[in-house]
């Protein structure tokens, strides 16, 4: 661009502002009174969580979520035949034997993610409960698909090698006068038992088989690893096996399945269409990095050091997370993505900004254009907004400032703070008596300000009100451009003047100067109450982060087994929500027990 004497008096000017003038110019409206009654922010979700139910509610949500079976239809062992025939249970193979179906192992692993679960140990504790078992095959095998075996059908293992019921203490006392249990007001029917198990159903007058243990699915989560057991040890499965593959199969399910029931739960709607002076959240999905702890012991490959929100320094294992929820309506999160970050590890991502990167627009694609935008911290930016709103995703989150020396955790527009600004637009215009105007239009801290001239030798900042936002080209090729178009006011002129100004490119025809302009523009002002609305959206990150802590006690120290460990709460977490999403709309659901 070459520039005029007033254009390079306006940018010397400006760039000479001292950071109070910057900010004071700055766009800052006060939400709860500029925006409608229906946009204003709600409450924080940071304390929802405090109603859940117990385990065995968000137990049975699993299984009665057609998003479960439709990821356990990726195992390849569900239907495992009993009686006489030739059967997937019986057939010569490598290791253990296949006690169980895969989709109950996949259960197992969800069930671990259940809050007040954790644990791989106090799930499979959990199912040991006989009556807890009973019920759980009683009631699963109706949700079952046709074809698959169910539960109920597998035969008993070792029946008089394995007692039914563990054997917790002997005799330290002899027995008193008041040794005897609590007797029920109604007599209930004793139990058959048959040799030293209990009978518990009548289907084929057989007994059920014992409930799986942790050991049980410790060969199944070696495939999930992706390796097998030989005479010669571990070695890595080979394509063609029949669980070659599984862990990236499975997660694709799982991402596919997520942004299904999201649509189905009413957000990411392709059918909406974006409104810019009237956004709606439902159309975001909100991205954040979490970090686990790592287990003590070790030197670990998926471990490093990590600064937080708080502006402290944590070791452990960070993740990737985007999800998205019904605004207004308590427990409909639902987990889309995850994924590993780690700086030198391959498979991982090197940071949260590659991620989102390499993530975001596909999972757009995959929603018909039904995600709009995206609620992030200030890791994304530059480069990685341009490239995201070139693929129609809406980057809402505060742009880095230039400096900010009193900020840190909740300070990110401390005193002192110095935004980041950059010359662009230039409109030359003639006036009413004919003379030759200019005007400079700036790109402030996401804000696009006008250096008016004041009289006395300098210039000024002010706001440029917004007259109409505009999109051109196709997302799903990453051609679009953005414009905003912008009312310019001219004392030597009578009318305003109304100007079209690009956003995230700079148009081949224009003078515009070439920059990075991820680093200065936004489609809303920060300050506006639009992006304060869409922005309050994020603080559910933080309490999705709460959440999954509690539902994961401990990972794993490989990533492969952490991704598994994730991927039972995320399934849990998704299916309970679903169950929430159903019992709002006076649906079937196991909240109510009406499943």
């Amino acid at each position: 661009m070459t520039q005029s004497a007033l254009t390079a008096a306006a940018v010397a000017y400006v760039s000479s502002l001292t950071p109070k003038q910057v900010n004071d110019a700055l766009t800052d409206e006060d939400i709860t009174t500029v925006a409608p009654v229906q946009f204003r922010p709600r409450m924080s979700r940071a304390g929802e969580d405090t109603s859940s139910v117990g385990p065995t509610v968000q137990m049975r949500a699993i299984y009665t979520s057609q998003w479960f079976w439709e990821i356990a239809a990726e195992c390849p062992n569900n239907r495992i035949w009993w009686g006489g025939k030739e059967t997937d249970l019986d057939k010569r193979r490598e290791g253990a034997p296949l006690h169980f179906p895969d989709y109950l192992m996949l259960f197992l692993v969800c069930l671990a993610g259940v809050k007040g679960v954790g644990t791989i140990n106090a799930a499979a504790t959990l199912l040991r409960d006989e009556k807890v078992w009973r019920d759980l095959v009683e009631h699963m095998d109706t949700y079952v698909p046709e074809e698959w075996t169910k539960l109920g059908d597998l035969p008993q293992r070792n029946p008089k090698r394995t007692p039914k019921h563990a054997t917790l203490a002997t005799p330290g006392t002899e027995p008193t006068d008041r040794t005897r249990p609590l007797q029920p007001t109604k007599k209930k029917a004793k139990r058959k038992r048959k040799g030293n198990v209990t009978q518990l159903r009548p289907r084929n007058e057989r007994p059920l088989t014992a409930p799986p243990s942790p050991n049980t699915l410790d060969y199944w989560v070696l495939k999930w690893r992706g390796y097998r057991r030989s005479s010669a040890g571990r070695v890595r499965l080979e394509p063609g096996h029949e669980y070659y593959g599984l862990q990236a199969r499975v997660m694709a399910k799982f991402r596919e399945t997520a942004l299904a029931q999201a649509q189905a739960m009413g957000v990411l709607d392709s059918t909406a269409n974006f409104v810019y002076n009237q956004p709606d959240r439902n159309q975001y999905v909100g991205f954040d990095g979490v970090v686990f702890k790592a287990p003590r012991k070790g030197r670990l490959s998926t471990v490093g050091t990590y600064m937080t929100g708080t502006g402290e320094a944590a070791r452990g294992t960070k993740y990737g997370i985007t999800s998205t929820r019904v605004n207004g309506q308590r427990h409909s999160r639902v987990i889309l993505d995850f994924a590993h970050i780690h700086k030198s590890l391959d498979g991982s991502y090197r940071g949260e900004s590659p991620m989102v990167e390499a993530t975001l627009p596909g999972m757009r694609e995959a929603t018909n254009g039904g995600i709009k935008g995206l609620l992030v911290d200030s890791v994304i930016r530059g480069r990685a907004v341009e490239h995201l709103q070139r693929h129609g995703v809406t980057v809402i989150n505060y742009p880095h400032a230039k400096t900010n020396p009193k900020g840190g955790a909740g300070r990110r527009l401390a005193e002192g703070r110095v935004e980041k600004t950059h010359l662009r637009h230039a409109v030359s215009h003639l006036n009413d008596f004919h003379i030759n105007c200019e005007h400079h239009v700036f790109a402030v801290g996401g804000e696009l300000m006008e250096a008016v001239f004041t009289g006395e030798g300098t210039y000024a900042l002010t706001p440029l009100p917004v007259v109409k936002y505009e999109q051109r080209g196709k997302a799903t090729n990453g051609t679009r451009r953005e414009y905003l178009t912008v009312k310019i006011t001219c004392p030597h002129t009578r009318n305003d003047l109304t100007e079209r100004i690009a956003l995230f490119h700079t148009p081949a025809t224009s003078n515009d100067p070439n920059y990075i302009w991820g680093e200065v523009c936004r489609v809303y002002p920060p300050g506006s109450w639009q992006a304060k609305y869409l922005y309050g959206a994020r603080n559910d990150t933080e309490a999705r982060h709460a959440d999954l802590k509690a539902r994961v006690q401990h990972l794993p120290g490989d990533r492969d087994g952490q991704m598994l460990r994730l991927l039972g709460a995320s399934i849990a977490n998704n299916a309970f929500s679903w169950q929430v999403h159903l019992q709002a709309h006076g649906l079937d659901n196991v909240v109510d027990d009406t499943a």
